[in-house]
């Protein structure tokens, strides 16, 4: 999803390869995920925030970013599609605020069909299961 928002045309196959963890035979492996998008011109990094304004701050650059989650029970992230007890990376695209709550945007790929990534969830709840780990993608 990063890649796309940058540009890079890269098919879903040739990621799914280029980000295949062959050490343990898993996908979702954080620094084999940032040396794919290095090996297509980009610049990535891990980053542990204290607090969700980072995350705020690059949003308010234009620049996306992916976050890790976990949740023991579905209840904990209301709108999602199932818990998430090993952990699950999301899109971060925005925030906004409706009626007064404040809500972060995000892509989120454990979702039903294309219609239904983009998902809208409380920020109070969000930062609850958010491990503060991001990733950042930009470019060099």
């Amino acid at each position: 999803m990063i890649l796309k928002f940058h540009g890079k045309d890269v098919n879903l196959d040739r990621v799914t390869r280029g980000t295949l963890d062959s050490g343990n035979e898993a996908y979702g492996n954080w620094p084999q995920n940032a040396a794919f998008a290095g090996e297509q011109g980009m610049r990535a990094y891990t980053k542990k925030c204290k607090s969700i304004n980072p995350v705020k701050n690059f949003i308010s650059k234009g620049i996306p970013v992916v976050a890790s989650v976990v949740s023991q029970e579905k209840e904990a992230l209301e709108g999602a599609n199932s818990a998430f007890p090993h952990g699950h990376l999301m899109v971060v695209a925005g925030f906004e605020i409706k009626d007064g709550i404040e809500y972060i945007v995000v892509n989120d790929p454990a979702a039903n069909s294309d219609a239904e990534v983009r998902k809208y969830y409380k920020l109070n709840q969000w930062v609850n299961v958010w491990r503060h780990y991001i990733y950042a993608v930009t470019k060099q």
